[in-house]
């Protein structure tokens, strides 16, 4: 059985957890994926862990904004995803989210050993408290990747990495519409070829604009290589969602899957619970809303 989730990346930094919380309670939805250290600030870390454990709630990730390949030191980095493997743990979650990074040039084969080189202290972390780091593949999200020197966007560089790494306490967040707005085919293509290393799965879904940007304003626009994406409603968009979670309960995943719309403040309610009804008509017999651990 697939676990469903729901992201706080839809929460703004410093917004108290109170809108995900009361999402997830009135949807049955058991697992929440947390963001550290931007969702602590509202309540500080005992509060917000307190109000997650009075809701009934597990945690099934906790992510930071880390990444470990950069022009310069990567040090913060590196401290900081220790301390969300540290909290992972000490939540009962399994799993500690990254991203990659990116330079100023593009060399795979030379990010990818500096990778390697720079997750052995958090790797060794993670190994001590049990704890798998999952990557997570990205696009030019944030429009500072000019050269597209961030190897996960393509899928063929992550399944080296993921080859020279070579650690059961690294594994993959597969998230097909990062890839669909990085010119990659997210399904089959990049499942197939990294499907021994997906741990964890985000799902949203977006469609490509061309020149201009959408006019939809409840949604999250981005630029990636001159292509205008937004996202839209889940099924609504590039990605083939039904064949991918068809072809994910065949292949006996049992993991994670974790809402994130990406939508507006305005529209995140109502992105939420279209999310929520669509995956459940489409996988009715195969999600649980049951929490492992709490």
């Amino acid at each position: 059985m697939i676990k469903l989730a729901l992201s706080a990346v839809e929460l703004a930094i410093g917004e108290p957890i109170t809108p995900l919380l009361e999402m997830a309670t009135k949807h049955g939805v058991q697992w929440i994926e947390l963001w550290y250290p931007g969702g602590f600030r509202a309540e500080g870390r005992d509060r917000t862990v307190s109000r997650i454990r009075e809701a009934g709630v597990g945690v099934a990730s906790v992510a930071s904004g880390t990444s470990l390949v950069r022009d310069g030191s990567v040090h913060h980095h590196q401290t900081r995803l220790i301390e969300a493997i540290e909290l992972a743990h000490d939540l009962g979650a399994g799993y500690a989210n990254t991203y990659f990074g990116f330079r100023s040039w593009r060399d795979d084969d030379g990010s990818i050993e500096l990778y390697a080189q720079n997750i052995r202290p958090c790797l060794r972390r993670a190994e001590e408290l049990g704890v798998v780091i999952t990557l997570e593949n990205e696009f030019d999200g944030i429009g500072k990747d000019s050269t597209g020197s961030d190897i996960t966007r393509r899928p063929e560089a992550v399944l080296r990495l993921m080859e020279v790494v070579d650690s059961p306490h690294l594994r993959l967040t597969f998230d097909a519409c990062n890839f669909y707005f990085a010119g990659a085919e997210p399904f089959p293509q990049s499942y197939e070829m990294l499907r021994p290393y997906i741990a964890y799965v985000h799902a949203k879904d977006g469609r490509c604009t061309g020149e201009a940007r959408s006019t939809d304003t409840g949604w999250t626009q981005f630029i990636d290589t001159g292509r205008h994406y937004a996202t839209c409603p889940l099924g609504e968009g590039g990605v083939n969602w039904l064949g991918l979670l068809h072809r994910l309960v065949a292949d006996g995943y049992q993991g994670f899957l974790t809402l994130e719309p990406h939508a507006s403040p305005e529209n995140r309610t109502a992105a939420w619970e279209h999310a929520i009804k669509t995956v459940g008509e489409w996988m009715p017999d195969s999600l649980t809303r049951c929490p492992s651990v709490l």
